[in-house]
C-alpha cells in the first residue's frame, strides 16, 4: 500500500522537514522505512535542508568574533540535527551520514573566485581559546571547547591551510 502511494509520501517529505514537523517526519519515517526505495528522498530532503538552514545560519556572523560565531553556528545546526535524528528518525545512520554530508558543505562552502574560510577562522578560533586559558576560565570549560571545535575540524576538508 505505502509503495503505490510513494510520489505522493515523496513529495509532502519536502514541505515536512523544511517545517520540521517532528511527528510528521517520524511517521514518515515508519511508512517509508518499510519500502526499499522509500527512505532514500527523504534523506535528500534532510541533508538539503541542514545544508540551507545552514549556510543561512553561518553567512550571518559580524565581522567582530568571526571565528567564535563561526563555530557556534556550525555546533548548533550540528547538535540541533544529531538530536533530531536521534529523536525522531531512530537514530539512523543513513540519515547521521546525510548530517555528515550536509555540516561537510557547510564548513567548506565558499564563494565563487574565494578562498574557503573556515580553516582559518577554526585556527583562530583555537589560537584565541588558548590564550584565553591562561586568564579567565577554567581547564574544563577549555577542554569542553576544544572538544566541540574537534567535532566542527572534522568537517573541513583543507586541513593543511588549518595546520599552517
Amino acid at each position: 500500500m505505502v509503495a503505490d502511494h510513494i510520489q505522493f509520501l515523496h513529495a509532502e517529505c519536502h514541505n515536512i522537514i523544511r517545517q520540521e514537523k517532528r511527528n510528521d517526519m517520524a511517521n514518515m519515517y515508519t511508512l517509508l522505512h518499510a519500502v526499499p526505495s522509500g527512505l532514500p528522498h527523504m534523506i535528500q530532503e534532510l541533508q538539503n535542508h541542514i545544508h540551507d538552514e545552514g549556510l543561512r545560519s553561518s553567512s550571518s556572523l559580524s565581522q567582530e568574533n568571526m571565528p567564535t560565531q563561526f563555530v557556534e553556528s556550525v555546533l548548533e545546526v550540528h547538535i540541533k540535527f544529531v538530536q533530531l535524528i536521534n529523536t525522531v528518525l531512530n537514530g539512523d545512520q543513513r540519515f547521521m551520514s546525510a548530517l555528515d554530508k550536509a555540516l561537510t558543505s557547510i564548513v567548506n562552502y565558499r564563494e565563487p573566485n574565494s578562498i574557503c574560510k573556515a580553516p582559518e577562522l577554526l585556527a583562530k578560533y583555537c589560537d584565541n581559546l588558548l590564550k584565553k586559558s591562561a586568564k579567565g576560565m577554567t581547564e574544563n570549560e577549555v577542554e569542553d571547547k576544544l572538544t566541540s571545535f574537534i567535532t566542527v575540524f572534522k568537517y573541513v576538508d583543507d586541513k593543511d591551510v588549518f595546520q599552517k
